[in-house]
């Protein structure tokens, strides 16, 4: 049986504590319900507010949720009080508590970021219609050094005010590059900023 890796969609954390928490049967990803849809991997962006060793607490001024690694901490380390992060993870239920579990925490230096995503998911908002059936996408595999190769034209291109998406297509092959570029920005690595201009966080 081949496995698809979810999407990690943008929200925020008021949406996670408030969605109905649907649990799957077998190998089926968990979901939950929100205003944007069916998510089984957020990406959610916030201050942290509280640490310890196995878990640290999120904040997005709509509400707070704990990061908890069970087996690799290590990836909560470095991450202080104060710090605005970038996150990709599930979200989990567990005695009636919810949670995150991290897969990417990624430092943001300029908090403007998260004015940005809340401005942006207050256009990305949808109605929920119960019968949907839910959309798996699979990640695009890429090789890294084709990764590699367009953050660093993106920050090469990058004059302050982000690159425009088009003029990556003079370097790279443009179907290969829109898939690349939609999976650095379902990883977090970069953003689109606007339509059609992206910039490495």
């Amino acid at each position: 049986m081949t496995l698809t890796r979810q999407t990690a969609k943008k929200c925020m954390i008021k949406d996670i504590l408030e969605g109905r928490y649907v649990r799957r049967e077998g190998w089926e990803p968990n979901y939950l319900e929100t205003n944007y849809g069916k998510i089984s991997r957020v990406n959610l962006m916030g201050l942290i507010i509280g640490a310890d060793e196995y878990s640290l607490t999120l904040d997005d001024g709509s509400g707070q949720i704990s990061l908890r690694s069970f087996e690799e901490t290590t990836i909560l380390k470095g991450k202080l009080v104060g710090d605005i992060v970038l996150v990709i993870g599930r979200p989990r239920l567990f005695n009636e508590q919810r949670f995150i579990v991290p897969e990417i925490i990624k430092k943001i230096v300029n908090p403007k970021w998260i004015k940005y995503r809340k401005l942006e998911l207050t256009r990305a908002k949808i109605t929920i219609k119960p019968n949907n059936e839910e959309q798996s996408i699979s990640e695009v595999k890429t090789e890294s050094n084709i990764t590699d190769a367009l953050i660093k034209k993106i920050t090469e291109l990058d004059k302050g005010n982000g690159t425009i998406i088009e003029e990556l297509f003079k370097y790279f092959e443009e179907s290969k590059a829109n898939r690349t570029i939609n999976q650095l920005i379902e990883q977090g690595e970069i953003f689109e900023i606007k339509p059609g201009i992206v910039k490495v966080i």
